[in-house]
This record gives C-alpha cells, sequence and structure tokens, in this order.
C-alpha cells in the first residue's frame, strides 16, 4: 500500500535524524509509486495487445464473408465507447492531381538546351517516383508546349500524379494524399529551374470495397 505524507514543518528541536527518516519514506513511497505505474503500464499493454488479436479475427472474419460494411459500421459504434479501440479495417483509396511545373534551361546551343530540358523532366519523375505511393505520368517530350527565347527554353511540363493511400476513412484518406501532395510539390521545386504552378486539387476517385 502506497503512503501518503502530509506536510511537517520542523519544529524546535526536531533531530536531523528525524528529517533523514522522513527522507527515506518520501523515497520509498515514490519507488512505490513508480512500480505500481509500470505494473499499470504493462497490464495496459496486454490488454491492448488482446483488444488488437481480437479485433483482427473478427475483421477478418468480415472480410471473408462479405460484412466489410457491417463491420465498419459496428467498429465505430463500439470505438466511441472503448478505452482501448477495436481495429478499424483500413482501405486502399486512389487519388489524383496535375503537378504543373515551369521547366527552364539554357545551353550553348538549342539542341543541348532541350537536352537539358529533358533531363530536368526526367528528375521531377525520379523525385516523385522515390516518394512512397506516388506514381507519376509525364507527358512525351512531344507534348510540351516549349517556347524559345535565345539559346534559352521554357516549357510548361503538366504530370499526372496517381497518389495511393490507405485508411480507414475516406476523410483520413484525404488528409495523407494532401499530405503526400505537399511533399511532391516541394520535391520538385526544389531543382534548379523548375518553377511549381498552382496545382489541380488533390482528387478523390475511389475505394475498392
Amino acid at each position: 500500500m502506497t503512503t501518503y505524507l502530509a506536510p511537517s514543518p520542523l519544529v524546535p528541536g526536531q533531530t536531523f535524524e528525524a528529517v533523514q527518516a522522513l527522507t527515506v519514506q518520501l523515497h520509498d513511497a515514490k519507488e512505490e509509486l513508480a512500480l505500481l505505474r509500470d505494473s499499470h503500464e504493462q497490464q495496459r499493454a496486454v490488454h491492448e495487445a488482446d483488444i488488437a488479436l481480437i479485433g483482427g479475427r473478427l475483421r477478418d472474419e468480415a472480410t471473408e464473408r462479405g460484412w466489410c460494411s457491417i463491420y465498419d459500421r459496428v467498429v465505430q459504434e463500439l470505438n466511441q465507447q472503448l478505452t482501448i479501440p477495436l481495429p478499424v479495417r483500413e482501405r486502399l483509396f486512389y487519388f489524383d492531381f496535375a503537378l504543373a511545373a515551369t521547366v527552364t534551361a539554357t545551353a550553348l546551343t538549342p539542341a543541348g538546351a532541350r537536352a537539358k530540358l529533358a533531363r530536368t523532366v526526367d528528375q521531377m519523375t525520379a523525385r516523385l517516383d522515390h516518394l512512397s505511393g506516388v506514381f507519376p505520368y509525364p507527358p512525351t517530350p512531344a507534348d510540351w508546349p516549349i517556347k524559345r527565347r535565345g539559346l534559352t527554353l521554357r516549357a510548361l511540363i503538366a504530370i499526372k500524379v496517381n497518389i495511393d493511400v490507405t485508411a480507414a476513412d475516406s476523410t483520413t484518406a484525404a488528409d495523407r494524399a494532401s499530405t503526400i501532395a505537399d511533399e511532391a510539390v516541394t520535391a520538385v521545386a526544389a531543382l534548379a529551374g523548375v518553377t511549381v504552378e498552382p496545382t489541380g486539387r488533390v482528387r478523390h476517385e475511389t475505394a475498392p470495397f
């Protein structure tokens, strides 16, 4: 049982040994409280693991029997009342947006400028490919609207970007997709000679059953 000490001010004649005894009692009480806290956290971890195991089995059964929508509704209702929530069923959501960027390239010859322009577009695509769940579809060179001024070429490159995210609901999925879209814009904008234009809005396409 934890012993809680009430404040006890020093009084005339109180010995140093008495103060030491109170200090030891306080230390012991703190240690006992720490042990109780650790025990509580361990019990909670076991309880969370049990809930996850039960919920996972129910989720798998619902998927096998085609009861996904029923499972989603029941779990959503139960989780509003549970201290430790049941696992929700995550699904794959698809989004897309258009990443438009003005790419500028200057070289000693028009051919050199065009080659530099192509390398920059390849770098844009590679950076997008590097992001998890991002699938870029750049236009072919024949579709680049190129403007030339001397040895400088400028083209507005519109890359279609598909984003795949897993989430329990469309709102969470849209938030994650928006974050990934921001990361995509940042990655491309960091390239020399690239100016990202205002992009199209991230659009929800579909979520498989």
